[in-house]
């Protein structure tokens, strides 16, 4: 973890270096444990090198040495050590030792065939030949430069390869972070020699990976004939039993190990039945150049951000119809400010929120001039952040804070190549809304549930949403569709009818877990006496859905927070519904007040109706409640934490007329015509 979180890496790897060396002593004792020790004394070199100290991270690998220890015995620690000892060598300028113990872990992968270790040797190639390339100028530099190029794209390949075997398990995203690093590499590459386009494209290229995997899969089961179908939905149905399986906090260390490779085996099962696991490795992802995205930008007015972060240096990328715009970032400091902008009732202070504008949008002010509208797509400690409260000056006493709302109209992407694509089921016209919401909550097992969600507190209940009502009739008001209220809004509802919704609009509670996403859920009603789990729509449920909506709005608190997955984004509830075929989503970002949030929704479904794209409709109705209200109702938790991600293209609302005026309308036309042709004739 501390190669991949700034502001607290030096404290992580001075307390890896405890818990190493303690191991180290426990396995030097031990005249059994050789690999054991292999593996301690590799990654306290791993630590020091990370701390910058190449000399001391080799005086552990010379101890390895001395042990005489043979490395052929143990081949994943062989190419382990060989990468260390070359990475060190190349820190102490020691580039031809680099480039030997560079080539013995390639041997050494090579040997292996895991796919892994081949993404390893070639990203510790590649990072002794920049090293050294650094240190030579003229056709040498550019020779040694070009090797180190190839052998990163050589590495991400193997990763990419590698990753393919994860199919659509859980662990798959957590398992990505570790390919990230040859992308990664590649990128600081590309921004050193200024080649700003391909190091854009190679980021992107390493987001949203198991997302794209996830909206093939719904592409694949919309198209299933009805006994695959059946088959999936049995195997959904046992891997979902043994996720809730796993929820009871008394089990064994065996029961929940037993349980959790009863849904990893279930996931495989299901990823064979989708037809989605290829015996071939996985091809490279076609993706739109950068021209092909300004071409997409320039009627729109709108321009791309995507954020960098890495272990100190950083990069903004601005995209707009007519640029490709880079600044420099400090990873620290994004950090720090980004710590100390937080937004809670009664606590806000614009300045930290200036700082962080100045730092991440401040120096393309004058390429932002020509566009209305940003759409984002943060990476690290930026994933979740509010950016509507950014403040594009210094707040001045008395005078309401200039929100960068204001100026731009502001949406959230996964990637550039999610914003952009095409890849969306046509959308059945036959049901403009689902919508389906909770305004009480008495079932005593509901109770019971948060109790235990929330520490066990035994006063812990939900409280009831009166303006659930309201929020979902004025949504019907502007799309007519279905309305679902209490107990008519049960889970087999949602299941029969929101895969033909144009406009999905959830209004309940939501319990969030981001430390375990897929337990996540909103809670329905249920079709049994008793609901429990039965009215509960899991995360890992709705993620195995086959949605076309054109927009998901999920009113409840906090269904914009999950757990951030590097160059994934946030998986959560909002993730969770985009995955499964919605364009896009609007959620909050932290707990809501329901009054003012049935009136922000009010008017965004109003300004929908009006043809306005959802970035903006949602812009316009935040600044309608900012020029209607004061004081302490105009503080950003109230209307701050709507948060709309994926596709902002206007709604595609068929007008809708009453039946009786079309039938008042007919006669009218009908008497028209009739004297028109008696007058005529007379």
């Amino acid at each position: 973890q501390a190669t991949l979180l700034s502001p607290q890496r030096t404290d992580l790897l001075r307390a890896a270096l405890e818990l190493l060396k303690d191991a180290v002593s426990v396995f030097e004792a031990d005249a059994g444990a050789r690999q054991q020790i292999l593996a301690a004394l590799t990654e306290l070199s791993t630590v020091y090198r990370h701390l910058d100290l190449p000399e001391v991270a080799e005086r552990y690998l010379d101890r390895i040495d001395a042990l005489d220890i043979p490395l052929d015995d143990y081949p994943v620690y062989s190419i382990f050590y060989h990468k260390e000892r070359s990475l060190t060598r190349s820190g102490q300028g020691d580039h031809a030792g680099a480039r030997t113990a560079a080539e013995r872990a390639r041997v050494a992968a090579e040997a292996s065939g895991d796919l892994r270790d081949l993404e390893t040797a070639h990203f510790t190639l590649g990072t002794v030949a920049e090293a050294e390339a650094n240190t030579l100028s003229g056709p040498l530099a550019s020779e040694r430069y070009a090797d180190a190029e190839a052998y990163y794209q050589r590495a991400m390949q193997y990763a990419l390869d590698g990753r393919a075997r994860y199919g659509l398990m859980d662990v798959a995203p957590a398992a990505w972070v570790g390919g990230q690093r040859p992308f990664r590499a590649l990128v600081r590459f590309y921004l050193r020699h200024g080649r700003y386009a391909e190091a854009f494209a190679t980021l992107d290229d390493s987001r949203a990976r198991y997302f794209r995997d996830l909206r093939d899969a719904a592409q694949r089961r919309a198209v299933l004939t009805p006994r695959r179908r059946a088959t999936l939905d049995s195997l959904v149905t046992v891997q979902e039993e043994a996720r809730r399986a796993l929820d009871h906090a008394d089990l064994s260390v065996a029961g929940r190990s037993g349980l959790t490779l009863d849904v990893q085996r279930a996931q495989l099962a299901i990823d064979s039945v989708s037809a989605l696991v290829s015996a071939s490795a996985e091809p490279p992802v076609a993706r739109r150049s950068v021209e092909a995205m300004q071409t997409m930008l320039r009627p729109q007015r709108r321009a791309l951000v995507t954020f960098f972060l890495d272990e100190e240096e950083g990069a903004v990328f601005v995209l707009t119809a007519d640029t490709l715009a880079v600044s420099p970032l400090s990873s620290p400091t994004v950090s720090n400010l980004a710590a100390a902008a937080y937004v809670a009732p009664g606590a806000y202070d614009p300045a930290p929120f200036h700082e962080l504008y100045r730092a991440l949008l401040g120096p393309f002010e004058s390429v932002l001039d020509d566009t209305d509208a940003l759409v984002v797509i943060p990476e690290g400690v930026l994933a979740g952040f509010p950016f509507a409260l950014l403040t594009t000056a210094a707040a001045s006493p008395g005078i309401p804070p200039p929100y960068l709302v204001r100026r731009h109209a502001l949406a959230t992407a996964l990637s550039a190549s999610s914003f952009f694509a095409a890849d969306y089921r046509e959308i059945d016209p036959n049901l403009d809304l689902l919508a389906l919401g909770r305004t009480t909550f008495d079932y005593p097992s509901e109770s019971r549930s948060l109790a235990l969600r929330s520490g066990g507190d035994p006063s812990a209940s939900f409280v009831s949403l009166p303006l659930v009502e309201s929020e979902l009739r004025t949504a019907h008001r502007h799309l007519g569709g279905l309305l679902l209220l209490d107990r008519a809004a049960t889970k087999s509802a949602f299941f029969k009818d929101a895969t033909r919704a144009r406009v999905l609009h959830l209004a309940s509670h939501a319990l969030v877990d981001s430390a375990a996403p897929m337990r996540s859920y909103v809670v329905l009603a249920s079709d049994e006496a008793e609901p429990g789990p039965s009215s509960r729509l899991y995360l890992s449920e709705i993620q195995q859905a086959s949605l076309a909506a054109d927009l998901v709005r999920l009113s409840a608190c906090s269904t914009a927070e999950g757990k951030a997955h590097l160059s994934e984004g946030v998986i959560g509830l909002q993730y969770a519904f985009q995955a499964a075929g919605a364009r896009s989503v609007l959620a909050a970002a932290w707990p809501v007040n329901d009054a003012a949030m049935a009136e922000l929704v009010a008017a965004f479904y109003g300004y929908l109706a009006d043809g306005r794209s959802k970035d903006r409709a949602l812009q316009r109705a935040q600044l309608d409640y900012l020029d209607r209200y004061d004081g302490a109702l105009a503080h950003p938790a109230y209307w701050g934490g709507l948060t709309i991600q994926g596709d902002v293209t206007p709604l595609d609302i068929p007008p809708r007329f009453p039946w009786v005026w079309l039938l008042f309308g007919a006669t009218l036309l009908a008497g028209t015509l009739h004297y028109a042709r008696r007058y005529a004739v007379l």
